[in-house]
């Protein structure tokens, strides 16, 4: 007698809607978990990266002074102001090219130096600066290791605050950029002119003031280390200051150079221009709304990155006391500070 055999076939049971909403909520929570610790450290390795570009050009400052024997200026501007008589443009000490164009070869950046072709003289920097639709050669060259990757700046000048064209913008002021300014990339970086006040009349005593305030202090143009009798471990050479200026349109931080004092060129550490320049949140809902032009300023919680004289880079609290902010500004002022105080 033929037998049959019979195949028993399990049959799966599907998920239930429980249990599907279970397996959700365990996702969810887990991706809850685990995200902030992603941010944190990729955050990480942005401050990480933001250490090292200021490290970088600390080490340029030095390799630059091992070849000029002095410290650049944080802009090669005119020995004096008025209107030159060859161009009809201003001049004044505050304008030409940046302390940043005079680092590019230390920083083996010479092919965008050699495209400037700087002779260092502010009628040339103008004529070409204020010419409406034209970027000076390599002006619209986007250089890492002057951008902050924390940084929520836009990499190149916009014609129109608000044109970002980004919804986190749309509390922002919307007023014009200069047509001249369009197109150059900008920087997170700015070089320390110490705890100079213009409105005050206190001359600038920082590593990066300009030659009319440094030889009002010293009789000098440009700094040498001997001339940090501070200390250069105790003096802070550049720092991040990487927001958009509110108080001009004008004054956007551009490596390549600047038109005034306090636009691409240098922060100052008066009492007034403490860290973050009153700006709470630091958002990008918040640009254009800094109490101040010159200050330092970063993306990073708590305070920013500055590299001192001797190019070491420390994280300088935003909480630090005024007068010793002001201290680590200046290049001789006999107050030494120690690591612990900031």
């Amino acid at each position: 007698m033929k037998k049959w055999n019979y195949c028993r076939y399990s049959v799966r049971r599907a998920f239930t809607l429980v249990e599907l909403l279970v397996v959700i909520a365990i996702i969810g929570a887990l991706v809850a978990l685990l995200l902030p610790a992603v941010q944190a450290a990729r955050e990480a390795a942005r401050r990480m990266q933001c250490q090292n570009n200021l490290k970088q050009m600390g080490l340029a400052l030095q390799n630059y002074h091992s070849a000029y024997r002095h410290f650049p200026l944080s802009v090669y501007g005119a020995d004096k102001s008025g209107i030159n008589s060859t161009t009809g443009f201003p001049e004044s000490e505050e304008q030409g090219y940046g302390w940043s164009v005079a680092l590019l070869p230390h920083l083996e950046l010479n092919p965008l130096y050699e495209q400037i072709n700087p002779d260092w003289k502010p009628s040339p920097f103008l004529v070409a600066f204020y010419q409406t639709g034209k970027i000076i050669p390599a002006g619209e060259s986007e250089i890492s290791v002057f951008r902050c990757p924390s940084s929520a700046m836009p990499s190149h000048v916009p014609n129109v605050f608000s044109a970002l064209e980004a919804p986190q913008y749309q509390n922002t002021r919307d007023f014009p950029v200069p047509e001249h300014m369009v197109g150059y990339a900008t920087s997170d970086y700015r070089a320390c002119a110490g705890a100079q006040d213009s409105a005050g009349g206190i001359p600038g005593n920082g590593m990066f003031a300009t030659s009319s305030e440094l030889k009002k202090v010293s009789g000098k143009s440009f700094v040498r280390m001997k001339d940090v009798t501070d200390g250069l471990s105790n003096t802070i050479a550049l720092g991040e200051s990487a927001y958009v200026i509110g108080q001009e349109p004008s004054k956007w931080p551009v490596w390549i150079g600047g038109v005034e004092e306090d636009e691409s060129a240098h922060f100052e550490t008066k009492n007034q221009n403490i860290i973050n320049c009153g700006i709470s949140p630091k958002s990008v809902e918040n640009f254009g709304l800094a109490t101040d032009d010159a200050c330092a300023f970063s993306w990073h919680d708590g305070g920013a990155y500055f590299c001192f004289g001797d190019a070491s880079v420390h994280f300088v609290n935003e909480t630090i006391d005024f007068q010793t902010y002001r201290y680590l500004g200046n290049i001789d002022d006999g107050n030494l500070i120690s690591d612990v105080q900031f």
